[in-house]
């Protein structure tokens, strides 16, 4: 089986699972938190892919994303199930095609967000504190076009640390 990103050969195994007539794509089961909510860039991704039942094939997973996509893999064989661990190392989104017997699986291709906190920016009146007064509102406006869409999560502490509701108004700009 092989792992390639963006037409590189990140990770190749001598994986041919052999002693099954036929070939089953549709019998492979994939899973893992990544595939639905993404991951952090930096931190692993843990995909399990299945073929116990899935008979005799080659297993190959195609992943294309950004330019200066880096990401590492391995496989790891236990009683039909491999296990495939991904590291992003550039926020967006990521296309993960998986092949076993050259036909795709069920749900494949799978998209993958990949996101950079330290790529998130805020500006705005409640950041800087100039022009904000007791008991008005004060704005905060948060970029993510660099860092990518993860989950945001914005808190207000007041000065004895008591922490502060927040109305929050989603829009793209």
């Amino acid at each position: 089986g092989t792992v390639t990103a963006n037409g590189v050969l990140l990770s190749e195994c001598n994986y041919h699972k052999i002693g099954i007539l036929g070939c089953y794509p549709k019998e492979v089961k994939v899973s893992g938190p990544g595939l639905e909510g993404g991951c952090r860039v930096g931190e692993a991704l843990n995909i399990a892919v299945d073929i116990a039942n899935a008979g005799t094939g080659n297993l190959h997973i195609t992943i294309d994303g950004p330019q200066g996509l880096g990401a590492t893999s391995t496989f790891d064989d236990q009683g039909g199930a491999v296990s495939l661990n991904l590291i992003f190392h550039k926020a967006g989104i990521y296309k993960m095609a998986i092949v076993y017997g050259d036909q795709e699986v069920k749900g494949s291709p799978h998209c993958i967000r990949a996101w950079d906190p330290s790529l998130v920016t805020a500006y705005g009146s409640g950041v800087t504190g100039i022009g904000t007064s007791v008991g008005l509102p004060a704005e905060v406006f948060v970029d993510l076009t660099k860092s990518g869409i993860g989950l945001l999560e914005i808190s207000v502490k007041g000065p004895l640390g008591e922490t502060r509701a927040l109305e929050v108004l989603l829009t793209e700009t």
